[in-house]
């Protein structure tokens, strides 16, 4: 009875997943729309194909964000409104500035250690895909934040932590919850080790919203964990294999433990009445926040 549970938990919390991948879909025929224009417009330009090709890049990559950044708002919108809804809270109390200071900075931190550790171990070199890399190379940098920094923080939330986490909660334990939809967030990233990292935040931010149970904050902290692997990025290969990079490690341990200090520190929003319509019984509403 319990595994049935489980499985129908599962199969409830994947429908966002479902529709998420639907919305992209509909993004790639808006791009196929917008390659077959500019091919059109481009025929007779002077500009050398090399610049095309990049002008395109960046046009049907800003053009598929947008897409799937107003697509997403519409569908998924609904949809946490109804996962949010067998939750009644207390107002939270804790500081919103404070807290969302505490959590850039520990997300920075942590992101700065599992990027050096990836790095320096090999791991990354060995199983990273460097077509992906390629994919962004062409793309203007402002176009590029937008879509790592903006649309993907927002998009990914509302999905993973907003919906499908809520639908787990109301039928199986938080632990369980927070490692499945992580679980499912990672690997929806097709890459091991982009799928690695993806699996360690899906853990902190699941963690994050059951403590706060505000989803704006998993926004920032997916915001600082994408720009901060762009900072790692750009800095000089010489510094991740000398002595400096103790500097980067020690700033990283520090960031990271003041802010999870901190974190620990604001008072966790308390559930007032939890019920659900699976099955109400699957879990003490004291664990949501403790």
């Amino acid at each position: 009875m319990a595994n049935k549970t489980f499985f129908n938990a599962v199969a409830y919390g994947i429908v966002p997943l479902l529709m998420r991948v639907g919305i992209q879909c509909i993004a790639v025929l808006v791009n196929l729309c917008i390659i077959k224009v500019y091919g059109l417009i481009a025929a007779g330009s002077a500009l050398t194909l090399s610049v095309k090709l990049s002008v395109l890049s960046s046009v049907a990559t800003l053009a598929d964000e947008i897409v799937v950044l107003l697509l997403s708002i519409i569908c998924l919108m609904p949809l946490l409104r109804d996962a949010q809804t067998p939750f009644r809270l207390h107002r939270s109390s804790f500081s919103p500035v404070r807290t969302a200071a505490s959590v850039t900075a520990a997300t920075i931190g942590t992101k700065f250690l599992l990027v050096i550790l990836i790095t320096v171990t090999g791991f990354a070199e060995r199983f990273s895909n460097n077509r992906i890399l390629e994919i962004y190379s062409g793309i203007h940098p402002a176009v590029r934040f937008f879509a790592v920094v903006i649309v993907a923080p927002i998009v990914e939330e509302i999905c993973y932590r907003g919906v499908m986490m809520n639908r787990l909660l109301a039928s199986v334990r938080p632990v369980v919850a927070i490692v499945v939809q992580a679980a499912i967030f990672g690997l929806m990233h097709l890459n091991l080790v982009t799928s690695f990292l993806a699996f360690i935040f899906g853990i902190a931010s699941g963690i994050l919203y059951l403590r706060f149970r505000e989803l704006w904050l998993c926004v920032v902290a997916h915001m600082a964990f994408n720009i901060t692997g762009d900072i790692v990025g750009l800095l000089p290969e010489r510094v991740l294999n000398n002595t400096r990079l103790w500097h980067i490690i020690i700033l990283g341990i520090g960031l990271a433990c003041v802010g999870i200090y901190f974190l620990i520190k604001q008072p966790a929003t308390e559930l007032l009445h939890a019920q659900s319509n699976l099955n109400a019984n699957a879990f003490d509403p004291q664990e949501l926040v403790h």
